[in-house]
């Protein structure tokens, strides 16, 4: 018997992101275990900055939300002026918000086709985290279900990228009412879930730690070109105050034999020069095209907190390496727990570590690597439906 699921994002699976990716391999590890699964995501407009419909969805029934407030979760293409209006009023709200935006979806959710079904399992996912709110809005409207996993990206208490000035109380008490309503609770971290524990002991049973699925359009990555210069490349933002790409920037600058390609939202000015090219945020086609020169593949650990850049198991897939650039916050446990996958490339996040690293990757391009089963999406899914005994 087809076990049938309900999956619940309000992020639309269009909108080309690092939590799409996420959503993508959840949904492939579900399709591979045999599920019968119904998408609830926004409808948007592919007006939209990063609007990406290559995601195949015919293998999934899709019920859409219908709400001019689906664009806002995005980058609209408009003019100046609406663009700068719609800037100051996001900043205003995002001031003093508990939950984003998705919030003022919550009234369709009365309206989906969803009610007349008995679901299995039910998975919402963040980001955003009006996601797993959506999801208790249908339960009061009557959701017929037997188990609800709630997905979680960064934590709402304890993350360290949130700026809004709601009181630190208020956040702690929303986050524990929708812990709370949940059979289970999936961590990508296992220092998220470790913290969440504590600070949630009475909801620390139904906690897991389940790392994100691997990506595995980089499993076509072909292999290091193996010419004279080391191509690595950073695709992601880089906000000085939650990563350090500094040590990276100036060591490759050192070194004439190694080019560094960076791309992503920044408050920072990086100016290009010879073997270093920087780019702000690209498409998803220009991250291909940038991708398929690398011959590594560099992340950089946030300077604080207990969460772990996806791309680190995103591109797992991929045969070439992975550097991972770890800061002295959670420096031992985060290094053990990465080396036991015999995968990733690690070293602190310094320019002379930085540097002997580089030699080190210049002197070993016959290597290639392999995924852990682990991070395989059909190993995702089954870690997250193993039974309540299991850790």
């Amino acid at each position: 018997m087809l076990m049938k699921v309900l999956f619940v994002t309000l992020s639309a699976l269009e909108v080309n992101t690092s939590v799409t990716i996420s959503n993508i391999g959840l949904l492939k590890g579900l399709e591979q275990l045999n599920a019968e699964v119904t998408i609830v995501m926004p409808e948007i407009s592919n007006k939209l900055h990063y609007y990406d419909a290559r995601c195949d969805l015919s293998r999934f029934k899709v019920l859409r939300i219908h709400d001019s407030v689906s664009d806002y979760i995005g980058a609209a293409k408009n003019s100046a002026i609406k663009s700068k209006i719609k800037s100051v009023g996001a900043n205003v709200y995002n001031k003093f918000k508990i939950y984003d935006r998705g919030t003022f979806m919550l009234n369709k959710a009365a309206s989906l086709d969803v009610y007349g079904e008995q679901y299995d399992l039910v998975i919402s996912t963040s980001d955003p985290k009006s996601s797993h709110l959506f999801v208790r809005e249908m339960i009061k409207n009557g959701l017929r279900y037997g188990k609800w996993i709630q997905h979680w990206g960064d934590p709402m208490y304890g993350d360290i990228s949130r700026k809004s000035l709601c009181p630190k109380s208020v956040l702690k008490r929303a986050e524990r009412k929708l812990l709370h309503a949940a059979d289970r609770v999936i961590y990508v971290s296992p220092f998220t879930k470790e913290q969440q524990a504590t600070v949630y002991a009475e909801e620390s049973a139904k906690m897991r730690f389940v790392p994100l699925p691997c990506d595995e359009a980089y499993a076509q990555d072909a292999t290091r070109k193996g010419s004279g210069i080391l191509t690595l490349s950073y695709l992601g933002d880089y906000s000085s105050h939650i990563r350090n790409i500094m040590p990276l920037y100036n060591a490759c600058k050192k070194k004439s034999n190694v080019r560094l390609i960076v791309a992503g939202n920044t408050d920072l000015n990086l100016e290009s020069c010879d073997n270093v090219v920087v780019y702000p945020r690209v498409g998803h086609d220009k991250v291909k095209e940038i991708e398929s020169e690398s011959d590594v593949y560099v992340c950089v650990n946030n300077l604080h907190g207990t969460q772990i850049p996806g791309k680190i198991y995103y591109a797992a897939a991929s045969s070439k390496p992975i550097l991972i650039l770890m800061e002295q916050d959670r420096y031992s446990d985060m290094r053990a727990y990465l080396e036991a996958f015999d995968r990733f490339v690690l070293c602190r996040n310094e320019e002379e570590e930085i540097e002997a690293s580089l030699q080190k990757l210049m002197e070993s391009k016959a290597d290639e690597y392999t995924c852990p089963e682990p991070f395989s999406p059909k190993g995702v899914i089954t870690a997250m439906l193993a039974g309540d005994n299991d850790d």
